[in-house]
């Protein structure tokens, strides 16, 4: 794959000088491979336990081979809750509607990979009434 490419490209080049009239000196061309994110962890653990009303915090570490600027974005029971963001974590109050089995990921891009995290289950549990 990689020597087609470069058959491509010095077609591409011969013909574009021959084309245009341009001297037939050389021409350096450097073509860098995009590798995708690496996640390292996220967070909270799967089959954590939270009560409604708290704030769930949820976070990914990952990286980039090629140094790429990363995004995160946030997903809970298939609704995106944040978009696209340089953050890589995102805190989220958990109402009455959470109450019960929640599924949870995130996806990273650097801009042309995007990757996602093993989705995740978190339990929410109704508040206890407080009592006089």
């Amino acid at each position: 794959m990689k020597k087609l490419l470069y058959i491509f490209i010095f077609l591409l080049i011969s013909i574009s000088t021959q084309t245009l009239a341009l001297d037939s000196g050389s021409v350096d061309i450097k073509v860098v491979i995009n590798k995708a994110p690496n996640i390292e962890s996220f967070q909270p653990d799967d089959g954590y336990r939270i009560i409604e009303g708290d704030m769930l915090q949820i976070s990914v570490i990952a990286n980039d081979p090629n140094n790429d600027i990363l995004q995160y974005r946030f997903i809970i029971k298939g609704i995106i809750k944040r978009p696209w963001s340089n953050e890589a974590s995102f805190n989220y109050v958990l109402t009455g509607d959470d109450i019960g089995l929640n599924n949870i990921k995130a996806e990273v891009t650097d801009a042309i990979d995007i990757i996602q995290t093993e989705e995740i289950e978190i339990y929410v549990f109704r508040r206890p009434l407080d009592l006089p």
